[in-house]
């Protein structure tokens, strides 16, 4: 009897009202009121329904054929195969217990996130009911939200979730380790770093879960300025990879591990690295080859290396013509991922026929192709806008501009007829995936620098640059709140980028007004992102930020002693700026001119003692 007034307490009614709980604690109650009036017999079925439904509760939670879905779908994943993991996980399974569906979304939840699509990630983890989960169940669901909100952009909102969790828990089970041992580097907490990664070395035996730590130990060592150590760590993360090769890995072990290599002056070495890497991935799909040659690239960057660049981007093609791009969506972005590569590594178009290019891609937007998404579409034009206004800006005078013009501008209009999407986009992503948020604010960001591109009278001019700067204001104030510092930083310097390149392209005569009009707000957004970087020293990760720092005080304040504060961060980082964007080595030879320096990126003091 005290166990049916116990069942009937508040917090312990999931016995009566969920299912999984329900099959065990009512055929028992059934039972012993039966044993109770004597009848022994007639208890025996409901008990034996209890018992099974306990046995399926503690002992039996994944069945047979739920086990072997998981397996298919972690064998999908570590076949560097997300795609193929969410058409196994959404195939419907009869059935399927609640450990099961814990199980599902937490690879499904990664599978979308590995795709890109964050917003289907969310909706993954929140589909599940998290009320009276058991331990394991809720431990590692709150992994699987702090891994999504940490990809995200948001590791205060995935330090919540790791923190749910008991601290005996959380050291126990190894991805879970692994998340706070990652977030602490996110914090610049080293030594609580240390200490996570090492305990779980000393503890772990699976090849996987070794390499993961091994990488993160080899990234806080990268961090401490160690590139000795740093090396040490992935040469025995890459020794553990080759006693249990996995294709989804090799963007993390070979690609660090060829970085490191190139920095240590072994380009060769690094070479190698990455030959095997493209002899363990599925070179039949074209994804994956795609990302083994961006690590190429990227190691080719590091090393500045134009011979070597010019390689992996003739290999692009061969790969392109080998394996043609499943869907119209894959290719688009595809080809404008690589036409914005091309620009970064001065490498010419094989047709030579740039607008010919451009306005193919503009019409394949604009032709409302069922297999391209509007998000697609979206993403496709904004970096077709920043690559075009790279030519006109980059344009010889004896060129004919006018046709690049035209499409400029018929970017901007296909931009402003998806604003809709761009505004449904920030109305249902949840406020806490941080980063697809502030993708999508850049894209708004961009949509009103076309409105701005295409004003046909003043007031319309002054009306856009009010929205714009109004929104860019709004962006860095929010990343304040929401954000990382980083992020913050970023949003108030874009705010000065912005400033000083509509400056520049006015006539002389009405600069004075814009600065009247718009100059207060860039020395205060200047001020702020230098409060926020001078509270960081993790400046390795971040170095785009602190060129602009430099670059802005000199444009903004005229201030050499600022700018040669922040320039010599820089070149203490020793980074190759190969891996950056056009217009930011330009800042940076700009910054080194101004203040009389050699250009770190190209010299070292040892030229200069040859010389």
């Amino acid at each position: 009897m005290q166990f049916l007034i116990d069942l009937l307490r508040s917090d312990n009614l999931h016995w009566l009202t969920t299912p999984r709980f329900a099959v065990v604690s009512l055929p028992l109650g059934l039972a012993g009121v039966l044993g109770l009036a004597g009848l022994g017999l007639a208890a025996l079925l409901p008990l034996a329904i209890s018992v099974m439904g306990f046995s399926r509760l503690v002992w039996l939670k994944r069945l047979p054929h739920e086990k072997a879905r998981l397996v298919d779908a972690r064998q999908a994943l570590a076949d560097a195969a997300p795609g193929r993991a969410i058409d196994i996980l959404q195939t419907p399974l009869r059935l399927a217990g609640t450990t099961y569906e814990v199980d599902r979304a937490t690879l499904l939840s990664n599978a979308h996130v590995l795709e890109g699509r964050f917003m289907e990630a969310h909706q993954a983890l929140n589909a599940v009911n998290e009320r009276h989960l058991l331990p394991d169940e809720r431990l590692r669901l709150e992994c699987a939200w702090a891994e999504l909100f940490f990809e995200a952009g948001n590791p205060a909102e995935a330090r919540r979730h790791i923190e749910a969790v008991k601290p005996g828990d959380c050291k126990a089970d190894i991805a879970c380790l692994l998340l706070k041992a990652h977030i602490a580097l996110e914090r610049e907490q080293f030594d609580e770093a240390r200490a996570l990664l090492e305990h779980g070395l000393d503890r772990c035996q699976e090849r996987t879960h070794r390499i993961y730590l091994l990488n993160n130990l080899a990234s806080l060592e990268y961090q401490r300025r160690r590139p000795s150590y740093q090396l040490r760590y992935l040469q025995a993360a890459i020794a553990e990879f080759r006693r249990a090769p996995r294709a989804d890995l090799v963007d993390i072990v070979h690609h660090n591990l060829a970085i490191a290599l190139v920095r240590a002056g072994h380009p060769v070495e690094a070479k190698s690295v990455l030959h095997e890497a493209w002899e363990v991935s599925d070179n039949s799909d074209l994804d994956h080859a795609i990302k083994v040659l961006n690590n190429h690239l990227e190691a080719a960057r590091e090393a500045g290396d134009a011979e070597w660049k010019r390689e992996v981007h003739e290999e692009y093609a061969r790969q392109i013509k080998r394996l043609s791009p499943r869907t119209p969506s894959e290719r688009l972005a595809l080809e404008v991922s690589l036409l914005r590569a091309r620009r970064n590594d001065g490498i010419p178009l094989e047709s030579g026929d740039y607008a010919g290019l451009i306005a193919r891609l503009l019409a394949t937007v604009g032709a409302s192709q069922p297999g391209i998404p509007a998000a697609a579409c979206v993403a496709a034009l904004v970096n077709i806008r920043h690559d075009l206004a790279q030519e006109l800006n980059t344009a010889s005078p004896q060129t004919d501009i006018q046709p690049l013009v035209a499409l400029y501008n018929a970017a901007a209009k296909q931009l402003l007829d998806h604003r809709a999407t761009i505004d449904a986009y920030l109305s249902e992503l949840s406020p806490k995936l941080i980063g697809p948020l502030d993708s999508w604010l850049c894209y708004r960001n961009d949509a009103d620098k076309a409105q701005i591109q295409l004003a046909d009278h003043p007031a319309a001019l002054h009306k856009a640059y009010i929205q714009l700067f109004s929104h860019l204001r709004e962006n860095a104030e929010w990343a304040m709140e929401r954000g990382t510092l980083w992020q913050a930083a970023d949003k108030w310097l874009i705010i000065c980028d912005e400033y000083t390149a509509y400056h520049d392209e006015l006539p002389v005569e009405f600069q004075h007004s814009w600065r009247e009009d718009y100059g207060q707000l860039a020395a205060h957004a200047l001020n702020q992102a230098t409060a926020l970087l001078k509270t960081s020293n993790d400046h390795i990760h971040h170095v785009n930020l602190l060129i602009g720092m430099a670059y802005f005080n000199l444009r903004l304040r005229n201030d050499k002693r600022a700018a040669e504060h922040w320039i010599r961060i820089v070149d203490g980082c020793d980074l190759a700026l190969d891996q950056y964007a056009g217009w930011l080595r330009e800042h940076y030879a700009y910054v080194c001119k101004a203040l009389g320096r050699v250009d770190q990126s190209r010299a070292t003091y040892y030229d200069a003692l040859i010389v």
